[in-house]
């Protein structure tokens, strides 16, 4: 059997072991109780975790180039093992706020450019901007659940604007 240089299974296991051991870091590269007993894909595994702040070493020169010890894991390696994502899911939400006047004006926009009678278009603008905060709040989460709904119902064409959009970032 082969082993890629990189194999989730080898760097599971190693961080399962060193949160195991936390707060005491795993001493040598070797002293990982794993199938692998090849150093450079051990070593590579675990160049790979650091380089995604997942662990922390220290590097020493060995007579065969250099090995890793003091090995700990990072919250973020923590983190990385459960389930929920730990903090960082917690920490790392993103909330997007809109102040009543934009969504109205975004809506507004929407209304000017249907094809519709001008005196439907205007009943409409005039009925919006009388709108209460609450209302519009109401309005704007039936317009995302909406869609929500339209867009899952177009699938491949949602996929297709995705990889425009990015593309393009």
């Amino acid at each position: 059997m082969k082993t890629e240089k990189i194999d989730k299974e080898i760097y599971v296991a190693m961080l399962e072991q060193l949160e195991a051991a936390d707060p005491e870091p795993i001493d040598d590269a070797g002293d990982f109780d794993i199938e692998c007993t090849d150093m450079n894909v051990r070593l590579s595994n675990l160049k790979y975790l650091k380089g995604h702040g997942l662990i922390r070493y220290k590097e020493c020169s060995t007579i065969d180039g250099f090995d890793v010890v003091n090995i700990q894991i990072t919250e973020k390696g923590q983190d990385y093992l459960r389930e929920d994502g730990g903090l960082s899911a917690e920490l790392n939400v993103v909330v997007i706020k809109l102040h009543a006047d934009t969504i109205k004006s975004l809506i507004a926009d929407k209304i000017k450019h249907a094809e519709i009678p001008p005196e439907q278009k205007q009943k409409y603008l005039d009925q919006l901007q009388q709108l209460p905060a609450e209302s519009t709040k109401h309005l704007v989460n039936t317009l995302v659940e909406e869609g929500v709904k339209a867009g899952l119902q177009r699938g491949p064409q949602v996929i297709q604007w995705l990889s425009t959009l990015f593309q393009n970032l």
